[in-house]
């Protein structure tokens, strides 16, 4: 795989990176792949520390956004296990505690998604200044789409380009997120 095929591949199911690069495969064969992969990070999850690291300034900007007393939420289209190793392995369970993250876990269910999870947080509270949607994807930009004030901020790495998608902001250092903190940005 290259690496422009993994930018292209990126956020997409293991199932259908295996689609991609075994276009032959049958689907079946792709889901099998698929769980070898999830057993793999499982029983091994040593090899995925190796490479493992949170992209520049997120401590910063995860420390500012607490130290501002607002909550922060984590959705992931994983598995509830894959995400709570993630969050182990990066340090960040100060952060997202096991109430406010989510595992939309798509890669095995279609029934519950990213929407259904910020939803079912959301239930019950009300944030007049509105809510902050930062990811990689264009289902992470559609979450704030029916949201009162909602923002989105469409992150990519210093060098990818960005997603010809909906969003307030695209941006390559995380930093700029503080502006919405009158923190300030560092970038």
């Amino acid at each position: 795989m290259t690496t422009e095929e993994a930018d292209i591949l990126s956020g997409l199911r293991w199932y259908e990176y295996f689609a991609y690069l075994l276009p032959e495969s049958t689907k079946e064969h792709q889901l099998e792949l698929q769980a070898t992969c999830f057993e793999l990070s499982n029983s091994r999850p040593d090899i995925l520390a190796k490479y493992l690291r949170l992209n520049d300034n997120a401590s910063q900007v995860l420390h500012a956004i607490k130290e501002a007393e607002y909550p922060q939420i984590l959705i992931s289209n994983t598995r509830q296990e894959s995400l709570d190793q993630f969050v182990k392995m990066v340090d960040i369970e100060e952060y997202f505690p096991k109430t406010h993250r989510f595992a939309a876990d798509s890669h095995t269910q279609t029934k519950l998604t990213k929407k259904d999870c910020l939803k079912s947080f959301l239930q019950d509270k009300y944030f007049p200044e509105g809510v902050i949607s930062i990811g990689d994807s264009a289902g992470d930009m559609a979450l704030i789409h029916d949201i009162e004030n909602g923002i989105g901020y469409h992150y990519k790495h210093p060098g990818k380009k960005h997603l010809e998608i909906d969003c307030h902001y695209k941006i390559h250092c995380l930093t700029k997120v503080l502006n919405e903190l009158s923190v300030g940005n560092r970038c």
